[in-house]
């Protein structure tokens, strides 16, 4: 695990992402997270043995 200042220092050297870069990345988080609110409500409704409101 690196130090934090190390850690720093490695971040500010990257080259800073793009606006597009960006949002692809905040669409794919969003994406994802439908799609992991949807299974987990699918599975939710299999184990229960009757419907919740």
């Amino acid at each position: 695990m690196p130090k934090l200042a190390e850690f720093s220092i490695d971040y500010n050297n990257r080259k800073l992402l793009t606006d597009g870069d960006v949002n692809k990345w905040n669409m794919a988080k969003f994406i994802a997270r439908i799609e992991y609110k949807q299974e987990f409500e699918r599975l939710l409704q299999e184990m229960a043995p009757f419907q919740l409101n």
